[in-house]
């Protein structure tokens, strides 16, 4: 009986063997241009005004944050001033505080951020007009990024 089963098992390794001799893998790669055809699209700026609210003036909010918290924002100093300036935008219900001036307070206690300024909302969004364009290429953009900043507005 164990000669049966060693000779079913060579024979086994035998037609297993043979059949990956056959087998052959091939990997090929090929290109047929070097160059990749590139596409631009061109859009026109959009501009808006800020509006001040005029109601509310210059705001001055408090926020405080436990140690937890402050570690859940990575204890990053700058992401703690960003999460009370985003609270402090949600509270006024405006888009951006303008001119915003802060003061953090760190204890063992956590952090207390004061975020000082002018809530404010974009309003009259609309495409920009060849005198938008003309401001926002002398004004804004600055010569060494005109190449790519001020292609829409340049065609």
């Amino acid at each position: 009986m164990f000669k049966k089963g060693l000779a079913l098992a060579i024979c086994a390794l035998g037609l297993f063997a043979e059949a990956n001799a056959q087998r052959t893998e091939v990997y090929r790669s090929s290109q047929a241009r070097l160059i990749e055809p590139q596409m631009g699209v061109y859009i026109k700026p959009l501009v808006a005004d800020l509006e001040i609210d005029q109601t509310k003036g210059k705001v001055k909010d408090v926020w405080e944050f436990t140690p937890d918290e402050v570690a859940a924002m990575g204890g990053d100093e700058a992401d703690v001033r960003t999460r009370a300036l985003f609270m402090s935008v949600d509270k006024h219900d405006v888009d951006v505080i303008v001119a915003a001036s802060f003061d953090l307070e760190s204890t063992n206690s956590g952090s207390k951020v004061t975020v000082i300024g002018y809530p404010a909302k974009y309003v009259n969004w609309r495409t920009a007009s060849p005198a938008d364009n003309e401001w926002i290429r002398n004004e804004i953009l600055k010569p060494e990024k005109e190449s790519e900043e001020t292609q829409a507005i340049s065609k």
